[in-house]
């Protein structure tokens, strides 16, 4: 059995930095993963590394490589940010044991992991990145976007969701979207002639201060007034006039806002979850290319830029031109046995069903100690702080596993940015 101090299962975007201050600190450290394990090694086989990311430069790249290499603020592809990964692989992959863990023994002051190769080691500290499972992402790598003059439906959205349709809209196909309202932000906004994307606004910074306010602002037109304005109930006439405003002064003020012209993407809030400090309860943002700053920025070289990644990506633009339906995920009936949804009285045939869950880690099995026994551990998103130290277990740390439980979506608000 070989000994370290740290065993970090999984190779990847988080453990980068955690390695640069292990070898800083001077603590060792063993590494564990599948060489070609990963989401991006699969869509390299599978040739899916074909669009650009939904978060910037600034924000997809590590702090100390904008240090070194930093011009200007943009939306890297997916060839980028993945050659940088491999870039760190290079740099750690003579210490990079190329295996799966299979159990993770949890004890009270040490852990033993077994991999699948048969081989086992006594850590003090385990860090588990391994990512998460969920099965959009899993269609990424598996579905034929190349499919041509067939009806395909989305239990789903999101950006992952969305980067499919971006694609499969090219086919001629019928394509229905299921879903419970959300809310699309503009990738890139101009202030004149200068660009800046949406990540460097955190118009979140206001949250702490102006909860209320903030709550309304991120998403005009969906937040009841009633709900902003605590013990404000006035009758329906007069919400019905409020609501009308909205519309008006979403329209010019937050005209990229999906919302606005496209009332039934709205999600209902019940009346016992008021507004918070965050996004209302159960919204799922996307980030998409509005076709006009599509052509601005990329019409000079568009097949180039095309051939790097950079596709169309404008949901609204796709159902404004009847490219795209959406259908309310509530009241749709899906009967998988005869391949059809059912609708507001339509019933639609389809050939292919692309559904959504609920992201959760990809963990090996764990066991802990419990009354002399051993145990099978259950992640529950409650009980781990910050999403990183599990309550259940001792010296074993979750890097990359900030999601929520079934339970936990229902009861809290939750914000997706796949």
């Amino acid at each position: 059995m070989t000994e370290t101090d740290v065993l970090l299962v999984g190779f990847g975007f988080s453990t980068t930095p955690l390695l640069r201050e292990l070898d800083l600190s001077g603590v060792e450290c063993t590494i564990v993963s599948e060489k070609d394990g990963s989401i991006w090694a699969a869509l390299t086989r599978s040739g899916g590394l074909d669009f650009d990311l939904v978060s910037s430069y600034y924000t997809s790249f590590y702090t100390f490589d904008l240090v070194e290499d930093f011009s200007e603020d943009r939306y890297p592809t997916a060839r980028e940010f993945y050659d940088m990964q491999l870039r760190y692989f290079r740099t750690y992959q003579d210490r990079i044991i190329d295996d799966r863990v299979t159990l993770i023994e949890n004890k009270r002051d040490h852990s033993i992991v077994h991999t699948r190769s048969g081989e086992r080691f006594k850590a003090r500290h385990v860090v588990i990145s391994t990512a998460y499972r969920r099965l959009v992402v899993e269609s990424l790598t598996t579905f034929d976007t190349s499919i041509r003059n067939q009806t395909v439906v989305f239990d789903t959205i999101g950006d992952s969701a969305n980067l499919l349709i971006s694609k499969l809209v090219t086919g001629d196909n019928r394509i229905v979207v299921l879903q419970n309202g959300f809310l699309p932000l503009d990738k890139m906004i101009y202030l004149g002639d200068t660009p800046s994307t949406v990540d460097q606004l955190e118009a979140h910074q206001m949250a702490r201060s102006f909860p209320r306010l903030y709550a309304a602002v991120i998403n005009f037109n969906f937040v009841p007034m009633y709900k902003v304005v605590p013990n404000f109930k006035p009758i329906a006439a007069f919400m019905a006039l409020v609501r009308a405003v909205q519309n008006v002064l979403g329209r010019v003020f937050t005209p990229e806002n999906f919302h606005v012209p496209f009332g039934d993407t709205r999600r209902v809030i019940a009346a016992d979850r008021p507004p918070k400090p965050v996004v209302p309860n159960g919204i799922i943002a996307i980030k998409y290319w509005p076709i006009d700053t599509y052509a601005r920025q990329f019409s000079a070289d568009l097949p180039e830029r095309i051939r790097e990644g950079f596709l169309l990506n404008d949901l609204p633009f796709f159902v404004s031109e009847g490219l795209v339906e959406l259908r309310s995920k509530a009241a749709t009936k899906v009967d998988e046995a005869s391949r059809t949804i059912e609708c507001d009285w339509e019933v639609v045939h389809y050939d292919h069903l692309i559904k959504g869950d609920l992201e959760m880690p990809r963990l090996p099995r764990i066991t802990r100690e419990q009354d002399g026994h051993a145990v099978d551990y259950e992640y529950v998103y409650r009980e781990n702080y910050l999403g990183v130290i599990p309550r259940a277990l001792r010296n074993v740390y979750l890097l990359g596993s900030r999601v929520r439980s079934r339970a936990a979506s229902r009861a809290s608000p939750r914000c997706s940015h796949c």
